[in-house]
């Protein structure tokens, strides 16, 4: 199978335009592919592949993204969807439709570790590290502990938890570190001799 050329679906509609135009302007259908040429500056082959696929195009105007032309090697068969037309294959191609179910995606980052889902159970861990017997939280004491002074709340900026209370910072950041500039030894006196 060779490909021989190609319409993108806009050179179609625009062909398309033009041919009804001119059909209602009252043009024989004899004469429709002569002025069709000159309006779309084509001749020879391609033309006639023009008007073929035009015809194609109307029947197959749904979601149409381009229609190839192809010629079959001895033996070949069209592909399926195809229409034969005076020795040539116009083979209509889509773009898929908005509507169609996708097919569902399996997921197997985990290849089965840990029941093969992602991030697995706590159970699946045999005991291990992250037994929590069914508590929520990170142990028995929950997920941060209890608030030391009883309220429930949203926890203060001066939390004094179980690594003590948090350094006080000044507003601007830390304090940089003071800058210590050392005097310069006094130059050695030249000696006098000058001999």
């Amino acid at each position: 199978m060779k490909t021989m050329t190609e319409f993108s679906s806009y050179a179609l509609k625009t062909a398309v335009e033009a041919a009804d135009a001119l059909a209602t302007s009252g043009k024989t259908p004899e004469e429709i592919p002569a002025a069709l040429g000159e309006q779309l500056k084509l001749e020879g082959d391609k033309l006639n592949w023009m008007v073929a696929a035009i015809d194609v195009a109307r029947a197959k105007n749904k979601n149409l993204k381009r229609i190839l032309v192809l010629t079959l090697n001895e033996g070949e068969a069209a592909p399926k969807g195809a229409e034969v037309k005076e020795g040539f294959v116009l083979l209509p191609e889509t773009f898929p439709s908005a509507h169609a179910p996708a097919a569902p995606q399996k997921d197997d980052r985990r290849d089965g570790k840990r029941g093969g889902k992602r991030g697995g159970k706590r159970g699946d861990r045999d005991g291990k590290r992250g037994d929590r017997d069914g508590k929520p939280g990170g142990g028995e004491r929950g997920a941060r502990g209890p608030r030391r002074d009883g309220d429930s709340g949203p926890r203060r900026e001066e939390n004094t938890g179980p690594r003590g209370p948090r350094p006080a910072v000044a507003a601007g950041g830390p304090k940089p570190a003071p800058v210590v500039i050392k005097p310069k030894a006094p130059a050695a006196a030249p000696t006098g001799d000058a001999t």
